[in-house]
């Protein structure tokens, strides 16, 4: 599929509607997708993968994946609301899965996947461990592209775990707090991935 007809489809999705500011549910707008998934199907081949979206929110990048050709995603998400929205778009774009999972990704278990994509949360407003998540990511899979906050720690920290750089993309993010005082702003945020021996 040509990557203007996946950037219109994903433009299609419905978003969350009342997104979790303390679970930071910035969603990842469909030009940041896009550009997102053209690095992904540069660097990788997801024809007939097993892939998993970590965070999934709305399901924007896992749709993505499985316009782009992976055989099945495996969509998770803590947030009852974000599961029913994901389900949703999946029929918006005329798709089907059984597997969109409300759980959290530190309780999956006995499963290995051909690749793990997430936007998961950069840690600003919540507690979130990005140690120990990428640790877990690296354990369930030896591939696996991530957005994550730009900055150079977490850019250390990634390469820890046999992370490398990929490239810097920006973020669209609505109000999700009442204490916003823009419409929207762009977060400055880094692809980093790593691929295994037989990607």
């Amino acid at each position: 599929m040509e990557t203007k007809e996946i950037t219109k489809l994903l433009s299609s999705l419905a978003p969350l509607k009342a997104a979790n500011f303390r679970l930071e549910q910035y969603q990842t707008d469909p030009k940041a997708a896009t550009e997102f998934l053209n690095f992904i199907k540069a660097t990788y081949d997801v024809s007939g993968k097993h892939v998993a979206d970590f965070g999934c929110g709305n399901g924007i990048l896992g749709i993505g994946l499985l316009l782009l050709g992976a055989k099945k995603v495996d969509f998770y998400d803590i947030d009852e609301k974000a599961v029913e929205t994901c389900i949703s778009n999946l029929k918006t774009v005329g798709l089907y899965s059984d597997s969109v999972f409300k759980k959290d990704v530190f309780d999956i278990k006995n499963v290995k996947y051909d690749l793990i994509v997430s936007n998961p949360p950069f840690g600003i407003q919540s507690n979130f461990d990005i140690d120990s998540f990428l640790k877990r990511v690296s354990a369930l899979s030896d591939s696996s592209f991530i957005i994550a906050k730009d900055n150079q720690a977490i850019s250390e920290l990634a390469r820890t775990y046999g992370f490398r750089f990929g490239k810097t993309i920006e973020i669209k993010v609505g109000n999700i707090a009442k204490f916003h005082s823009k419409i929207s702003t762009e977060i400055r945020a880094q692809i980093v991935y790593k691929l295994g021996n037989n990607s």
